[in-house]
């Protein structure tokens, strides 16, 4: 059954940070794109935007300014976040910033394509010995632990964090190393 993309700022119900029409345009002026956004069919785009913002809501943990309505869905719109260019002053608390929008179509396209979630590496990468008696792990030193979110959707994004800012302001899972 398809999924109902909801991109309604502020909405109790909104699963996107931003529309399918918006996600579309994006692409369109991207050279990465290459055709693996628009060849995809229309209920995956929903799928990987509704995906994307959930992952990026749930990655970071410290948001710049406030929520404007306790019973919205999603972390924006807010009150009191500059624009990436400061001068230009805080955004309208009625939108989602353009950034967010731009990386969350990103990240769709990312996971869409990728068809697995990013950074999840199989059980047994990194290890070298696995022992039953006695019990006993070795690692083998290759194993690098996942950051949560692509460094290309960071950057696009991180000027929209709380005042901790940078990796503090993200949840990163703990791996073993």
């Amino acid at each position: 059954m398809p999924v109902v993309l909801n991109a309604t700022p502020g909405d109790p119900d909104a699963n996107s940070f931003t529309t399918l029409a918006f996600a579309d345009e994006y692409h369109l002026g991207q050279i990465f794109s290459d055709g693996d956004w628009e060849n995809l069919d229309e209920d995956v785009k929903n799928r990987g935007l509704i995906t994307a913002t959930r992952l990026i809501t749930n990655a970071v943990r410290s948001w710049a300014g406030y929520m404007i309505d306790p019973s919205q869905a999603l972390p924006f719109p807010r009150s009191g976040v500059y624009q990436r260019i400061y001068d230009y002053g805080v955004y309208p608390t009625n939108v989602v910033p353009l950034e967010l929008q731009q990386a969350t179509a990103e990240y769709a396209r990312i996971l869409a394509n990728a068809k697995k979630m990013p950074d999840t590496p199989s059980d047994t990468v990194g290890i070298k010995e696995l022992k039953a008696g006695s019990v006993g792990l070795v690692f083998d030193g290759t194993y690098k632990a996942p950051t949560g979110l692509p460094q290309s959707i960071l950057d696009m994004i991180s000027f929209l964090f709380g005042e901790a800012g940078g990796a503090s302001s993200l949840n990163i899972p703990a791996y073993r190393t």
